[in-house]
């Protein structure tokens, strides 16, 4: 790694001499720099990491002593650990996941019925509505297709029973995820991973065991973890989503209600359920919009957070509809405006990035 660090302009035409030799000779290496260098030095080392495409990370203040200098350097290691070994295919991590998963579980043999191998992450970022910077991200799992490309769970047929489905669809974007969720813990340890389990699987006995001990064995913080609860929630709730609701409340796993709104009446689970946070479909407030409509995205948008309640507005096309959602008081926002789902190499790149404001 290399530091540009302020200088003289007399030296400034040695220190690129300099940089220049060390990108011809290393073929990898991140370069960090002073927000105080002079302007000839800066332009001239940020066309020479870009001509021989080495890694620019950032900029931090002169006092090298501050916090932003260690973040920085924390990117630094995460971007030459991802270069020496693709996080893409622990294969040896990813089996063990999928035993501690599917331990003490009653559907096993099916298991090997669905096509599993098929099963690709897609990742999208959510962004504060106030600072514009990446504060999570969700994880989407499709079935890949040779000639559909991506496809959801509606489109598979298979005489599987559905909670199956689900569970091979949770279990393979957590084991698509972890590694990466590990390498974001280095860039930006507040950045909160969402995985969309459907509601069936509270109904298993040992769900939230399972995923508790592979997040701890994977040493991932499980305040950095939340779970967006779709499909239909029964009620009353069974001793099953009752046991595995408590024990991930104890861990600090966050709970989220999914397409709040899209639903007929989400009232009851809301009231129900601990929830910390409600993906806000935006649907009905950006189709024809009235006064009417905002005032009751509005209200509930206050009583989500009369509720302590963290409110996402989803499928953000338009910058026109961001403003609006930001108006209204939402609390982040995710959609194609910012950044469609992305394979887990552009989610890192993203996030490498010397700015992860869109």
């Amino acid at each position: 790694m290399t530091v540009l660090h302020s200088a003289p302009a007399t030296a400034s035409l040695k220190e690129l001499s300099y940089l220049r030799d060390l990108c011809e000779y290393f073929s990898f290496f991140s370069v960090i720099e002073s927000e105080k260098l002079e302007k000839p030095m800066k332009w001239g080392a940020s066309n020479l990491v870009a001509h021989y495409k080495k890694h620019h990370l950032g900029r931090y203040e002169d006092d090298i002593s501050k916090v932003k200098i260690h973040s920085l350097l924390k990117k630094a290691l995460t971007l030459k650990d991802i270069a020496k070994n693709n996080v893409f295919k622990s294969g040896i991590e990813q089996e063990t996941l999928k035993q501690i998963l599917h331990k003490d579980m009653d559907f096993k043999d099916p298991f090997q019925d669905v096509q599993a191998d098929r099963v690709t992450a897609y990742f999208q970022p959510q962004y504060c509505a106030l600072t514009k910077t990446i504060t999570g991200i969700e994880v989407i799992a499709h079935w890949s297709h040779p000639a559909y490309d991506r496809l959801s769970t509606t489109h598979f047929k298979h005489d599987t029973p559905e909670h199956i489905v689900h569970w091979v669809l949770f279990s393979c974007a957590l084991s698509n995820a972890i590694q990466l969720h590990r390498h974001t813990l280095n860039i930006d340890p507040t950045i909160i991973y969402t995985y969309i389990i459907d509601a069936s699987l509270l109904k298993s006995r040992h769900f939230a065991s399972n995923v508790l001990e592979a997040l701890k064995i994977f040493d991932i913080p499980l305040h950095t973890i939340a779970l967006e609860i779709s499909g239909k929630v029964d009620t009353p709730m069974s001793l099953e989503y009752i046991d595995n609701i408590t024990t991930l409340m104890n861990c600090q796993v966050g709970l989220s209600l999914g397409n709040f709104g899209a639903s007929d009446s989400p009232f009851d689970i809301l009231a129900d359920m601990p929830f910390t946070q409600i993906k806000l479909n935006t649907n009905f407030a950006l189709t024809n919009s009235s006064i009417k409509k905002n005032q009751i995205i509005s209200s509930i948008i206050s009583m989500a957070k009369s509720l302590h309640l963290k409110v996402i507005a989803n499928e953000i096309e338009t910058e026109k509809q961001f403003a609006q959602l930001q108006h209204l008081g939402v609390d982040a926002a995710q959609g194609n405006f910012f950044h469609p789902p992305m394979t887990g190499e552009k989610l890192l790149t993203l996030l490498l990035d010397n700015t992860t404001t869109y």
